[in-house]
């Protein structure tokens, strides 16, 4: 073997530890993008399963690189092994999808919908999802396609609503003024003013004092449930300027539930 030959094999041999710098370099590069990076998209990357991208992950940390973490979006967790610039692209056709003020293409999604007490349970079409989308079927996660949503059935009068469980809260900001307002007129007629003093100041009628002071006697769980949108539809201001709530809590309840 010549002297050529040995230097030759040296130059020839990788350095311990240069693939793994590499990959080091690879990942901060990864974490360091607007549109961040997933644990499915490391694996996918460089073949890590899950503990070990987090080490990974937690090693950049520990060397000064400040990473973020934030819950994936629905696109993200739909083709969770696609890459962030087709999740950026499917994110935004999605946004475009939903948005659109007919919702016949949203409801052409639909292959099958059972209806159970409190529960409904949705299946999407995942072949329409994909052409929809222009994307291929493989890469959509199949459970994302089954949606098992919790409902109530609120009334107001003769109408009737499903409200779904993560529905966010609708309050009635009206409602809630009336309450405060009818708890500073209780605070004036225990002062020694009367509906006619308060009505005149206020310039507002006798009558709207004398129904709406019925508010400051409501029970402490019906002001809760109206803070936190949860009370029956029908229970509004002009429901009350329109009748006399009892003064019992128990018939309050009873009532209320009937709307």
């Amino acid at each position: 073997m010549t002297e050529t030959d040995v230097k030759t094999r040296k130059a020839d041999k990788p350095r311990l530890g240069a693939n793994k710098l590499t990959r080091q370099a690879q990942l901060r590069k990864l974490l360091t993008r607007k549109s961040g990076v997933s644990i499915a998209q490391l694996h996918k990357t460089f073949g890590w399963q899950p503990h070990t991208a987090r080490a990974a992950i937690s090693a950049q940390r520990k060397s000064g690189c400040e990473i973020a973490r934030s819950e994936p979006s629905f696109a993200g967790r739909l083709c969770s092994q696609s890459g962030a610039s087709d999740i950026a692209c499917l994110r935004s056709k999605l946004t475009d999808l939903t948005s659109q003020p007919d919702p016949r293409n949203i409801l052409m999604l639909v292959k099958r919908i059972e209806i159970a007490p409190g529960q409904i349970k949705l299946k999407l079409d995942p072949q329409r999802v994909a052409v929809m989308l222009d994307i291929g079927t493989d890469t959509l996660v199949a459970d994302l396609l089954r949606i098992d949503a919790p409902f109530q059935i609120r009334k107001r009068g003769v109408e009737t609503k499903i409200i779904l469980a993560d529905t966010p809260a609708d309050r009635d900001e009206a409602l809630i003024r009336n309450i405060a307002l009818a708890h500073h007129w209780l605070e004036r007629i225990k002062a020694g003013e009367t509906f006619g003093d308060i009505a005149r100041t206020d310039d507002i009628s006798k009558r709207r004092v004398q129904h709406m002071i019925d508010l400051a006697f409501l029970a402490p769980d019906i002001i809760r449930d109206v803070l936190m949108g949860k009370q029956p539809l029908g229970f509004t201001s002009d429901w009350c300027e329109a009748r006399t709530l009892p003064s019992d809590w128990r018939n309050q309840r009873e009532l209320l539930s009937t709307l």
